[in-house]
């Protein structure tokens, strides 16, 4: 009868130490997947901030250049308006910009006298 009483108290010893060691390694399982949970969403925060940041950056960089641009434009323009060469390559060059393109140009060589003379105007019936 001892003996018996004995075998189930050690069978029960067992059989809780199975539960206590079950229970643990469902908790270290749980544990497990919270860390790594918040691992992910602390990684794709610093995602998201660093994508933030780089387009905050781009950004101020594009808007730097264009201040720059805009100012080297405009010591350009100081600089060549300061002298009658200057103002001639002026000239030239917003030509040059505006027959870009073009394949094929004419030169008519009365037409810039005839556009200066304010009273000439040309309507349908002289074409």
């Amino acid at each position: 009868c001892l003996s018996a009483q004995a075998q189930a108290d050690e069978k029960m010893i067992l059989i809780q130490a199975d539960n206590d060691a079950t229970i643990a390694k469902a908790r270290a399982t749980a544990e497990a997947v919270e860390i790594s949970a918040k691992a992910d969403k602390h990684a794709k925060i610093l995602a998201h901030e660093a994508a933030a940041t780089g387009i905050l950056t781009r950004a101020k960089a594009e808007k730097d250049a264009r201040v720059m641009h805009g100012e080297a434009d405009e010591k350009y323009a100081k600089m060549v308006s300061a002298t009658t060469l200057g103002s001639r390559l002026a000239e030239l060059s917003v030509q040059k910009e505006t027959l870009k393109g073009l394949g094929k140009v004419a030169y008519v060589p009365g037409l810039p006298n005839l556009l200066k003379n304010s009273e000439f105007i040309v309507t349908p019936k002289d074409l």
